[in-house]
């Protein structure tokens, strides 16, 4: 497995050059809720693409996960053979699904097309091996575990490259997209540090003031950002694009948190919003 070197960390000091009010961001929605989902758990949307095609996954009332596939009102179950439970997380214009499903010997990450399944296995996963996400040219990206903890790894032509971030740990890479542009999270004295690797530059990314906490997951082709931060009122997504970052709140359910988890390069957006009692909604809306 090739490794990545990386000389330093830099701070992506434009992430916090403007901040836009949420109501001008999510003022319309759909909610993505699984009929299968139980009254406990609830409904994860994670990936979309171009199509609107939109991946994650759900639980059922034994609080074993399936993923899906959904476009326009329809669930499509994935289902990994032999598998305890299926994660689905990220889609490409092509259809093809990355995720990480669970059997008896471990944790595995997975691509899906076609009707099959290919296991992706890191090389030195003793831990499991998880892909997140997955552009246009089916370049994959996601982590595996060792004794050490988490790496970062990209996928590409059969080969895997890793990504450590220096002065840190626990790295895992969340998106990609078709210029190679990888946005992800590591582990440092601070906590929990979002990233963005582009033109083989290690950028953190820093949310607004007061956020104790902020996690990119998806990055389009004209490198619009979307994740999710906390601070003291709760958790909410967020996208930044041309100097400005902005939250996410979805008003649904008393508004007891949102979290986006995928950007496709027309503006869809998704993620999973919190009722009251804990229970997640998967959602879609627009940035324009």
């Amino acid at each position: 497995m090739r490794r990545i070197a990386i000389l330093g960390i830099a701070t992506l000091g434009v992430i916090l050059c403007g901040y836009r009010a949420p109501s001008s961001i999510a003022s319309t929605f759909t909610i993505v809720d699984s009929p299968i989902s139980s009254a406990t758990f609830g409904t994860f949307a994670y990936g979309i693409n171009d199509s609107g095609q939109i991946a994650g996954f759900t639980y059922d009332g034994g609080g074993l996960a399936h993923g899906f596939l959904y476009l326009n009102g329809k669930f499509t179950s994935i289902d990994a053979p032999e598998a305890t439970d299926t994660y689905a997380y990220g889609i490409n214009n092509d259809g093809q699904i990355v995720g990480m499903f669970v059997d008896g010997s471990g944790t595995h990450g997975f691509v899906y097309g076609g009707g099959n399944f290919t296991t992706i296995d890191a090389p030195g996963a003793v831990y499991g091996t998880t892909a997140y996400g997955i552009n246009n040219h089916g370049q994959i990206v996601g982590y595996f575990a060792d004794a050490t903890g988490t790496h970062a790894f990209l996928y590409t032509d059969a080969a895997f490259t890793a990504i450590d971030a220096p002065s840190g740990s626990n790295t895992v890479a969340y998106g990609i997209n078709d210029s190679g542009h990888i946005v992800g999270t590591f582990r440092d004295r601070k906590g929990v540090q979002s990233f963005l690797f582009l033109d083989g530059n290690f950028n953190t990314v820093d949310g607004p003031s007061g956020a104790s906490g902020t996690v990119a997951y998806g990055i389009n082709a004209v490198g619009r950002v979307v994740g999710t931060y906390y601070d003291g009122m709760g958790i909410h997504g967020f996208e930044y694009s041309d100097g400005v970052f902005g939250a996410i709140d979805i008003q649904a359910y008393g508004n007891y948190g949102t979290a986006v988890h995928g950007i496709s390069n027309k503006g869809g957006v998704v993620g999973t919003v919190y009722d009251a009692k804990g229970v997640l909604y998967g959602f879609l809306t627009q940035v324009e």
